[in-house]
């Protein structure tokens, strides 16, 4: 969390900066800054059209990533959705999952969760270029539902960067799975 004196700092420049000394400015700023988390300011500058920056604490050099709506597999409200990033991966939301048996045969590392989707969603890899049909029941799905529901494990995305790109109901949650795994489903 930035200190106070750097939010104030962070608005003078959003609305004085223009768009060579404002982007200087949140550089030096972001070299300064004494947390060891990244520094992500995104910003904007009318008179310049300058849309979005990113920038980063050097330590970690970690950007923002973007993420692209392939798909959302809709029935009565509910909504699991999938996106694509472009770092040759995808972020599956649905579900949480709290069957205790289902989560008791899982071997899931720390960083790792799962998510329960409707099969249909994973036609949408269609629109990334990959099969849209599943002939291979693998990971990244760990489980079939009665219904028919897919239960997909990635790791748990936790990052407030990309979380704030989706609106998740309480009762959802989302995992990074990469395309490579995604691809051995076809």
């Amino acid at each position: 969390m930035l200190k106070p004196p750097c939010r104030k700092i962070t608005s003078t420049a959003r609305l004085y900066g223009t768009r060579n000394s404002g982007i200087r400015f949140l550089g030096v700023l972001a070299e300064r800054a004494e947390h060891s988390l990244a520094l992500d300011v995104e910003f904007r500058v009318a008179q310049h059209d300058l849309r979005s920056a990113t920038f980063f604490n050097p330590r970690w050099r970690r950007q923002i990533m973007h993420l692209r709506f392939l798909g959302k597999a809709t029935s009565g409200g509910q909504s699991p959705t999938l996106y694509a990033t472009g770092e040759d991966s995808y972020v599956v939301q649905g579900w949480i999952v709290t069957d205790e048996a289902i989560l008791a045969k899982l071997d899931l590392d720390d960083n790792e969760t799962v998510v329960e989707i409707y099969a249909r969603l994973l036609s949408f890899l269609e629109n990334d270029g990959l099969s849209g049909t599943v002939g291979n029941i693998v990971p990244p799905i760990v489980h079939v539902m009665e219904n028919g529901n897919y239960v997909v494990k990635g790791a748990r995305v936790e990052d407030p960067a990309i979380l704030e790109q989706m609106d998740i109901p309480n009762y959802e949650t989302c995992v990074l799975v990469e395309k490579r795994v995604m691809a051995l489903l076809g």
